[in-house]
Order: C-alpha cells, then sequence, then structure tokens
C-alpha cells in the first residue's frame, strides 16, 4: 500500500514530532506524527486528503511553506513489510483499544498505543457505522480516512513530490465545484536512514542472531 502526506516532500527523522494526546474534551484528534492517506500510484488525479483541501480551501494556507497555495509540497510512502499499524474500523477494535490504552471514558491515549504500534489507521467510514453518535464525534475533525504514523523508522522509502492545482477563485467557490489537479513525484527513492546506514544496522542484527554468547 502506497501513501500520500501533503505539506512536505522531505521526511526527516530529526524533525519528527512525537505524537502528543489532545487536550480538547470534545476531541480525540492527537498532534505531531505524521498524517497520510491511501494513493494509488496509478491514479494521479485523486486522492481523498486533496479533494477534502479542495473543498476547505483556507487549509490551502496552513503551514505552507510554498508562497504558491496552488503547489503543495508532497511526500509518496512506502511502508516496510513488517511495520505494526493498528487498523481501526470496527467497535471491537475501539473497544479494545480503550481496554488496553483509555485516557478517559471514551478517548484511547495515541501516546500509550505508540509505545506498543508504529502506527494507527483510522477507517472514519466503517467505524460510524459501528460505533455510538457521541463517541463518533470525537473523530469529527479528522475528516477522510487516515493513517498516522508514530515512528518514522517504519518507512521503507518514500518519493518527493508536487501537487500541481489549477488555480481557481477559493474565496467565491462553490461547493459543486469541479477543481482539477494532478500529483506528480520524482523517481529518485529516498530514505529515512542513508541506504548505507541501513545494510550496516541489518548486518549487525544478522550476526547478533547467529552469534550468541
Amino acid at each position: 500500500m502506497t501513501y500520500l502526506t501533503v505539506g512536505t516532500s522531505e521526511i526527516l527523522k530529526k524533525s519528527f514530532i512525537p505524537i502528543q494526546d489532545s487536550i480538547l474534551n470534545s476531541s480525540i484528534k492527537p498532534s505531531g506524527g505524521l498524517w497520510m492517506t491511501e494513493f494509488d500510484v496509478n491514479l494521479p488525479t485523486y486522492n481523498c486528503w486533496v479533494d477534502y483541501i479542495l473543498e476547505h480551501p483556507y487549509i490551502l494556507f496552513y503551514k505552507n511553506k510554498s508562497k504558491n497555495p496552488f503547489h503543495q509540497p508532497c511526500s509518496i510512502i512506502t511502508l516496510k513489510q513488517n511495520a505494526k499499524i493498528f487498523y481501526l474500523s470496527t467497535k471491537e477494535q475501539y473497544k479494545y483499544l480503550l481496554q488496553n490504552y483509555q485516557k478517559e471514558r471514551d478517548k484511547f491515549s495515541f501516546e500509550k498505543l505508540s509505545n506498543d504500534y508504529d502506527g494507527i489507521y483510522i477507517n472514519l467510514f466503517s467505524l460510524s457505522k459501528d460505533i455510538k453518535i457521541e463517541q463518533m464525534n470525537l473523530f469529527s475533525t479528522f475528516g477522510v480516512n487516515t493513517l498516522i504514523l508514530f515512528h518514522p523508522n517504519c518507512i521503507d522509502y518514500y518519493y518527493s513530490g508536487m501537487i500541481h492545482i489549477d488555480p481557481f477563485d477559493y474565496e467565491c467557490k462553490l461547493n459543486s465545484e469541479f477543481i482539477y489537479y494532478n500529483i506528480e513525484w520524482e523517481q529518485e527513492k529516498k530514505y529515512i536512514e542513508p541506504k548505507t546506514k541501513q545494510i550496516l544496522i541489518k548486518t549487525i542484527e544478522q550476526s547478533r542472531k547467529y552469534n550468541t554468547y
């Protein structure tokens, strides 16, 4: 599975912000981590989060380092096969989080969860059909199905990219108005850790596996 994160075309381990639980009573949405959505590389003109941004144009200017809001930096991410992701889409999975990582009443702690998992994928559509309305309201600010990464080391590699949006009058945009955009990315694979360092770490791990004292 490939994922898209919007807002940066360079993922640096040193700039990765640890996940922090929400301090708001009305929301469970945490801060920090790396947020992304599923992305089909064969459909470069569609992504659910980009669609959501265009429906709420003010987000184009949120933490946008580019002077042009219609050119949004992005990264196309592939996770390692052994990445440990918790998938939240059912009432039973929600109960499990409350039983094992509860923060308060209907809230679970993302910080506690990060001790055991690399990230969490929240399927809002499926979850909304299976839990109580008041519980679902805690997730109302998410907008779309979302993967939140807690640890950058679970990223296998990524591509730097750019989202090119056809300019439009965001102050007078109609909800029914279709906005065209295209997601482009470089062909060079990039890594959180230098490849030579990854190979060295893997060699040391293999050596420890076969040489016990």
